[in-house]
């Protein structure tokens, strides 16, 4: 006679994996009471001991909601997404802009925009920005001559930054023969205005700032204040998919702060220039979008004072002009806006920028 039992099974052993045949019934046949044959899904009938079993004919009727009840107990599997990321890649087609424009202050005192600046997109990338000393009375005019000059000594240096900069290898001793060669590049332009308009140099001094990119590399220098701001993108992506996957923009700061000494003092391109006061250094270009260079006066609105932090507008600015979709004219209308300059001190604002595509 064939009947459905439900019977508690004896703890199989480590090495033995326990017959699971929910649905097949079980079929006695002259058996011992404390076993029972089943048919397992090959077919063949398997033989498993069962712990004070009934007779098959005392057994009672399983309720039909039991399976369904254990079913519903089983404990619920989190799906944890696997996170992975990737550096998007830049496809070498770079777009530069820069502008420099007078402040509020210096336009209610009649002065002259005393920020300069450069940029070259070919044989290589080239950003320069120069801000004259208030202090100088002619240093609109070292700024200028600064900027032009260290944006033609880069173009000629083609030769050598091959070697510096294209390379995978860092090499330090070139590294700081090429820092050495322009800085007395920019001195001696201080030297020929000083001897040009019959003044002293210090009436000419300015800040340096510098960027020439490479294919592995690229060169930064700092002289004085301002900042240095380079972008990398990442793409993030999860599997299974999630909402905050997609591409994130990472902006960082290069050098310090450029500070002198004391308070409200920072370091120029003059005659007392050393070594020792000159912030230069190599960084990977393998993933990088984008850079810039910027005055103070700009800086003090898009970077934060310890450097940390870099406004989401820097981010904008790269991503409208690797579209090349970023005109002069919005750059100035930003540094006009009264955002901008509310609890500003109205110094002049300058920034030169270059950004690329990417792959990623």
């Amino acid at each position: 006679m064939m009947s459905k039992n439900r019977q508690r099974k004896k703890s199989a052993p480590l090495s033995q994996a326990p017959v699971v045949a929910p649905t097949v019934e079980a079929e006695v046949a002259n058996n011992a009471p404390n076993t029972v044959t089943v048919l397992a899904e090959t077919n063949q009938p398997v033989v498993i001991e069962v712990e004070n079993a009934l007779p098959v004919a005392d057994s009672q009727p399983v309720a039909k909601d039991t399976a369904q009840t254990i079913a519903n107990d089983a404990p619920k599997t989190e799906i944890i997404p696997e996170r992975f990321a990737s550096w998007c890649v830049p496809n070498g087609q770079w777009q530069v802009l820069a502008e420099a424009v007078v402040g509020l202050s210096h336009r209610d005192k009649n002065l002259p925009c005393q920020d300069a600046v450069a940029c070259q997109s070919s044989p290589r990338v080239c950003l320069v920005v120069c801000d004259g000393a208030g202090s100088s009375v002619v240093s609109e005019l070292g700024a200028n001559a600064l900027a032009q000059g260290m944006s033609l000594l880069c173009h000629s240096l083609e030769a050598f930054w091959v070697d510096l900069l294209d390379s995978p290898t860092t090499h330090d001793a070139l590294l700081e023969k090429m820092t050495r060669l322009v800085l007395r590049h920019a001195k001696g332009i201080m030297t020929q205005l000083a001897t040009q308009h019959k003044r002293e140099a210090r009436d000419f001094r300015s800040t340096l700032l510098m960027l020439v990119v490479g294919k592995a590399h690229l060169f930064w220098l700092k002289v004085g204040d301002g900042a240095l701001v380079i972008e990398q993108i990442e793409h993030r992506f999860s599997v299974p998919a999630l909402p905050s996957d997609g591409r994130v923009t990472m902006l960082s700061t290069l050098g310090e702060l450029g500070k002198g000494e004391f308070a409200n003092q920072t370091t120029f391109v003059d005659e007392l220039l050393k070594f020792s006061d000159v912030q230069f250094g190599l960084q990977s270009s393998e993933f990088l979008t984008a850079c810039a260079a910027m005055s103070d006066g700009a800086a003090e609105k898009l970077v934060s004072l310890n450097q940390q932090h870099v406004a989401g507008r820097v981010s904008q600015w790269f991503d409208a002009l690797r579209q090349q979709r970023l005109a002069r004219k919005t750059v100035t209308q930003a540094f006009y806006s009264e955002d901008f300059n509310k609890n500003s001190t109205g110094d002049d604002r300058s920034i030169a920028l270059a950004a690329c595509g990417f792959v990623g």
